[in-house]
């Protein structure tokens, strides 16, 4: 197999080592992680999105029109998208801490794209990027942006000496509203009339 025969990852690596580059050489001047360039050498094409694959097609000198790009899940969700809510004491967003520091886990709420959407728990327009202006990649599941680790949800006050207890009270009261939607989505339990 030639080398414009091979898989496309394969070829990009290749070419990446024959011009003594590392994958963090590369990372840095596509603008992406080193472990998404790992990812996307090892055949897992969604790890870069297609507009960073464009970029690194061009630093490695392949024409990009002697190829077709695979796939990837952002051209598969084109209909649809993922925000949350970027308010740190909203209900939707549940603190936890981690060797001592405190993060949040964001509900993602799968909208139409170009749908203008508020939160249902606090009223603020609702994040459809990554929060760091230099990366804006889209979003996916977790904490953190997948492409530069910024946390998609930082903290905004002091909870003092101890986050673990700040967390708790958090999580409690997330639980307490929480209870109450599900109630008000199930609706009032029927109760039977008495003849008479």
């Amino acid at each position: 197999m030639t080398e414009s025969q091979s898989p496309l990852h394969l070829t990009c690596r290749n070419l990446r080592r024959s011009k003594g580059l590392t994958q963090s050489d590369l990372a840095r001047e596509v603008g992406c992680t080193q472990s998404a360039i790992s990812m996307y050498e090892a055949g897992r094409a969604e790890s870069l999105a297609e507009e960073k694959v464009r970029i690194l097609l061009d630093i490695l000198e392949v024409d990009i029109n002697d190829i077709s790009l695979p796939e990837t899940d952002e051209g598969k969700r084109a209909e649809s998208t993922l925000k949350y809510c970027p308010v740190d004491e909203c209900p939707s967003n549940v603190p936890y801490v981690t060797r001592s520091q405190l993060f949040f886990k964001p509900m993602m709420i799968e909208v139409t794209v170009g749908e203008s959407t508020l939160c249902s728990f606090c009223g603020e327009p609702l994040e459809e990027r990554c929060p760091n202006g230099s990366c804006g990649a889209e979003l996916r599941e977790g904490s953190f942006c997948w492409s530069c680790c910024t946390p998609y949800v930082t903290s905004t006050r002091a909870t003092g000496r101890n986050p673990e207890r700040w967390a708790d009270a958090q999580r409690a009261r997330i639980r307490e509203l929480r209870e109450l939607t599900e109630t008000r989505r199930r609706g009032p339990s029927r109760i039977p009339r008495l003849p008479g």
